[in-house]
């Protein structure tokens, strides 16, 4: 029988309460005069861990491992970095993994076996088991408080076949277990839907002028798999967002993974878009209530686009292709200024061509370089009454491609 190392499955990892430590905060003092949010949607949208740790079945006779000491130099860079910044939270809207769990494509047996449905739940189990804690404990390492929502990859990843569907809600348990739940089961968040995202859906308030939602637009059944937010979820939207404007909130910020809006620039993306865009039930409410930002990941690029007096902010990247940047949203009374900050990251392949190990593809490289500090490539401004005073770089307009290359940063 074969014994797995590490942590046992499904157990939580023992760290400090980072994740809603800002919403205690408020609670039991004043809330900072300047808030200071920092976003990096998709990041990292990789599977990076020390396997070793986890609670599968790893050797090296089986397989490479996850992470080695180039990958983790340069995220404790790239941390630095960003806890240099001073924010007061960081939102990650979504793809904080890989997540082609349940799956072995390489037979490597790292996380069990995968022939029938029980073992594909129990090796799901295992893999969240190992790489969410990775996640999590690199941002305790740097104290830094983090808001992430679901993604595609937390999710198994796009498309949805009848496995993936069937897996669906057992993804979404092991987000939950470690992002919005505590190790007594109740939620993290007092604010959250009913129905089938209660666990997966929040929202909190980091100062008394700031309201922030994380919601999660993946609708998955036995049967369907819809990018759009579930009934319930829409619900619970409304009520949040009215009982924000009665309380006179300055400020409300929306973070899922899709864009609503297009176009915007991608790369090494599958695309997902909301379905109904601008027409869709959405957007509707977010125009009703007045939602001044809505961050959202999947394109690994960088557009800001501003329509009916709300900002859509895509951005983020994808580690595994050399791509992560971070937006600094810095909240005043009468203005939200945003700073995009973009690294030189580049990944080698190693000299024998083996690479880091995930549970499907070929592998990452083995070679992670960071030149230098990050470099500011846009800067926007945007008042309380939803109007743009000052865009510069990539965050000037964007009206579509000409061709289906991407464009360098302007």
């Amino acid at each position: 029988m074969l014994v797995p190392t590490g942590t046992a499955v499904g157990t939580p990892p023992d760290l400090p309460p980072l994740i809603g430590a800002g919403q205690e905060a408020q609670e039991s003092g004043e809330p900072p005069a300047h808030l200071r949010l920092l976003s990096s949607p998709d990041f990292l949208n990789a599977d990076v861990a020390d396997l070793k740790h986890g609670p599968g079945y790893w050797s090296p006779k089986r397989s490479e491992n996850g992470s080695n000491n180039s990958y983790e130099k340069v995220l404790d860079r790239i941390l630095d970095d960003w806890k240099s910044q001073d924010p007061d939270g960081v939102l990650v809207a979504g793809d904080l993994v890989d997540g082609h769990w349940g799956r072995d494509e390489r037979r490597t047996g790292n996380f069990g076996p995968v022939s029938n449905h029980t073992e594909m739940k129990a090796a799901l189990r295992r893999a969240a088991a190992t790489y969410y804690p990775a996640w999590l404990r690199r941002f305790r390492e740097h104290r830094l408080d983090v808001y992430p929502s679901t993604g595609d990859h937390e999710y198994g990843d796009n498309e949805w076949s009848s496995e993936k569907r069937f897996l669906a809600p057992y993804f979404a348990d092991e987000f939950a277990r470690y992002f919005t739940t505590k190790k007594s089961g109740k939620p993290r968040f007092k604010d959250h839907p009913t129905g089938p995202h209660a666990r997966t859906a929040y929202a909190w308030r980091p100062s008394k002028d700031v309201q922030v939602v994380s919601i999660d637009v993946f609708d998955i059944t036995r049967q369907r798999a819809h990018i759009r937010v579930d009934r319930a979820q829409l619900t619970w939207l409304r009520r949040t967002l009215a009982k924000a404007r009665r309380d006179g909130v300055t400020w409300v910020v929306v973070q899922g993974h899709t864009p609503i809006l297009g176009p915007v620039r991608y790369q090494h993306s599958s695309r997902l878009r909301y379905e109904g865009g601008r027409d869709s039930e959405l957007w509707k409410v977010f125009k009703k209530y007045g939602v001044d930002v809505y961050l959202n990941g999947e394109v690994h690029d960088v557009t800001a686009t501003l329509q009916d007096g709300i900002l859509q902010l895509s951005h983020g990247g994808a580690f595994q292709y050399g791509l992560t940047n971070y937006a600094l949203l810095d909240f005043h009374d009468d203005r939200l200024e945003i700073t995009l900050n973009d690294y030189r990251l580049r990944l080698r392949e190693a000299k024998d061509r083996s690479r880091l190990w995930e549970t499907t593809r070929d592998g990452m490289k083995k070679l992670a370089t960071l030149t230098g500090g990050p470099t500011t490539v846009g800067t926007l401004t945007l008042t309380a009454d939803g109007s743009i005073t000052h865009r510069t770089g990539i965050l000037r307009p964007f009206t579509g491609y000409r061709t289906q290359h991407r464009v360098p940063y302007e």
